[in-house]
């Protein structure tokens, strides 16, 4: 009966003469004190220490004038006021009251916000931009509203969305635009790209109206009411379009086109004084 040996081969320890193992040795380095990686520094002498405290005096001082400077600032005496802006609606004279009432004894406040936000508030002033001119001026940007619009016959659309009410209403031609709280822009929106269709079928557009029940209603300079309602705007307008092309236009005493039924449309017309 042949029996088997099991040999164990130790491996050879390939370990140089004089070196350590490699745990060891990363062991032994970040072992050390670490003062001893630290590089050596320079011991200051007695006159360069002296020097250090001069400059940290220095420093001080100087944060000092610089906080001076700031309250000089905060007392501004104004000399001279500058007021530029292109006026078509708004008078120079106006700012230049208002003014009046906020620089008191000649010195204006050092948050000069202030005055940007008093300005700000007149209705036909859309914004405000103030700042300091050296030594003793201050000179104001002001923006004048651009009323594009008239918004349910009592305020005006700005440019930028918002609205004003003067008390001098500009003397000029606006859409008439009308609708919920809110809605300006939105109806805005839709007059732009309305009155661009329209264009096309040789209508002029003045007016668009939005009203929670019934809808959206647009008005031309003609005098024509078209009535879209709520739903399908886009497919009410493209049976407007084919309509209009081929029949409405010609249709005499035509002032109400009432696009809110689903396969046809329901006009009004103007009672005519012949007999």
């Amino acid at each position: 009966m042949m029996q088997s040996v099991n040999h164990v081969v130790k491996p050879r320890n390939r370990t140089r003469r004089g070196a350590q193992p490699i745990r060891q040795r990363l062991w032994t380095r970040l072992s050390r004190p670490a003062w001893l990686r630290l590089p050596r520094l320079a011991v200051p002498s007695l006159t360069s220490a002296w020097g250090l405290v001069l400059c940290l005096c220095a420093a001080i001082s100087g944060a000092g004038v610089v906080m001076a400077s700031e309250r000089l600032l905060g007392d501004f005496v104004i000399e001279r006021v500058e007021v530029e802006g292109d006026f078509v609606h708004l008078r120079p004279g106006d700012v230049q009251r208002r003014l009046d009432d906020l620089l008191v004894n000649a010195r204006a406040s050092s948050d000069l916000s202030q005055i940007q936000r008093q300005l700000s508030a007149q209705p036909w002033i859309a914004e405000v931009r103030v700042r300091r001119v050296w030594p003793h001026a201050l000179r104001i940007e002001v923006i004048e509203q651009r009323p594009v619009a008239r918004w349910n016959s009592d305020q005006f659309l700005g440019m930028q969305g918002d609205l004003f009410e003067p008390a001098r209403a500009p003397l000029m031609a606006l859409p008439d635009l009308a609708g919920p709280r809110g809605m300006q822009r939105d109806v805005f929106e839709r007059f732009q790209l309305w009155a661009e269709r329209m264009a096309q079928s040789g209508l002029e557009l003045d007016g668009v109206e939005f009203d929670v029940d019934r809808g959206w209603r647009l008005h031309t300079v003609g005098g024509l009411d078209i009535q879209l309602g709520r739903m399908d705007l886009e497919g009410r307008l493209t049976r407007f379009d084919q309509a209009w092309q081929l029949k409405l236009a010609q249709t005499p005493n035509l002032v109400r086109v009432d696009l809110r039924y689903p396969n046809g449309v329901s006009l009004g017309f103007e009672e005519s004084n012949d007999g």
